[in-house]
């Protein structure tokens, strides 16, 4: 029988590892398909180098980045009063040379998100990815949890979305319900918006 993971703080220098599960985790997802322009190895390419400025900002701008032991999964929450704060200007210059002439379509869906995120104080799970090697072992669950945790002892709900379609009823499983859809213009995916309260 396997051991349960044992979840931990991400450090800086898992960035390059943490950024190839997401890639791996994230590059059948409809968003990215759709989201850089090229051929399938240049997205791949894309995508990575997107995940890379992602986990940096993260980790200066002081969200919370959670992963296991032996990095095979990782969770970036944003905690209540963190949205606020704003990475260097030299990463945000960076992260719009990835997207390319694809940018405007891009930077439309994400106000579009905001749109649909409540205002009120919350938990948000940004990002939540797993080895495709390592699916099927809990380690998503466990990171879920792991959150879950932080925002009952805030008596605050947890919010996320999510493009891919297969997502959906495992966060039901996990006690999360929908709230909201969004369709991206454009031949884009579909967005579902979930939303877990406090148990107490």
């Amino acid at each position: 029988m396997s051991s349960i993971p044992r979840i931990r703080e991400a450090r800086e220098d898992d960035i390059e590892l943490l950024a190839d599960v997401l890639t791996r985790a994230f590059s059948a997802e409809p968003y990215w398909s759709w989201a850089f322009t090229g051929g399938a190895r240049a997205k791949a390419r894309k995508l990575h180098r997107y995940k890379v400025l992602q986990l940096r900002t993260a980790f200066m701008t002081h969200l919370v980045v959670r992963t296991t032991e032996d990095c095979s999964g990782v969770a970036i929450w944003t905690p209540p009063g963190s949205a606020g704060l704003r990475p260097p200007l030299r990463l945000l210059l960076r992260t719009a040379l990835v997207f390319g002439r694809a940018i405007p379509r891009n930077l439309g869906v994400y106000r579009e998100i905001n749109r649909h995120i409540p205002k009120t104080k919350h938990w948000f799970l940004c990002n939540i990815g797993v080895d495709p090697r390592y699916q099927g072992r809990r380690i998503g669950s466990l990171l879920v949890a792991d959150g879950l945790a932080r925002a009952e002892a805030d008596r605050l709900p947890v919010i996320l979305e999510t493009s891919n379609p297969d997502n959906v009823a495992w966060y039901e499983q996990l006690g999360f319900v929908l709230y909201d859809h969004y369709d991206i213009p454009g031949r884009g995916p579909q967005r579902w918006f979930f939303r877990r309260d406090p148990e107490r």
